[in-house]
């Protein structure tokens, strides 16, 4: 599953620049080989703020901490109603930690120019409806299937992945600063 978040993500960077593009990330696994190297990315700095030792970023390992840090950008955010977002800066949240409670969060409140991945380990019940603008995915032996009420449906044969090598070697180029 990690691997097609980082092909994902590695994607969404290298195609977009940061000014269109912010990406932020909550997981207890922040400092592991799987998401360390999300700190050479500008997309996740913070705008006009700085901690300690340069930009600050939107990277932690608590989701409730990225919800704080994420508060101001998001309640500026009109409710996602369908049409286009192209005035605000687009963010990718990702919240790598099946134990958060999504449901009880501000960040399943549909805002606009915000796309929300959390990986989960909980099933969706088995009457859920499926809701187009909140797809449900699950990566399976290589494959991603989508959530249809009622059951798993194939969705693309072949899910992207990308290795960690790899995604530091992109992260790097993408880099301000490479040392």
């Amino acid at each position: 599953v990690r691997d097609a978040l980082r092909a994902w993500v590695a994607q969404a960077v290298t195609w977009h620049d940061p000014t269109v593009l912010g990406v932020a990330v909550a997981t207890p696994d922040l400092e592991s080989p799987d998401w360390a190297w999300l700190k050479w990315l500008p997309h996740v700095d913070i705008p006009a703020e700085a901690d300690g030792v340069g930009p600050a970023r939107y990277l932690t390992s608590k989701p409730e901490e990225l919800v704080t840090l994420l508060g101001p950008t998001l309640s500026d955010r009109p409710a996602f109603a369908g049409g286009s977002a192209d005035a605000l800066r687009h963010l990718l949240i990702i919240v790598d930690d099946p134990e958060f409670d999504l449901s009880a969060s501000p960040l399943a409140a549909g805002r606009a120019g915000v796309t929300v991945i959390h990986r989960s380990t909980t099933p969706p019940h088995r009457e859920q409806y499926s809701d187009p603008e909140k797809p449900i995915l699950r990566v399976a032996d290589g494959a991603i299937e989508r959530w249809q009420t009622g059951g798993w449906q194939g969705y693309i044969d072949h899910a992207d992945s990308l290795g960690v090598d790899d995604t530091v070697h992109i992260a790097r180029r993408l880099s301000r600063w490479d040392s």
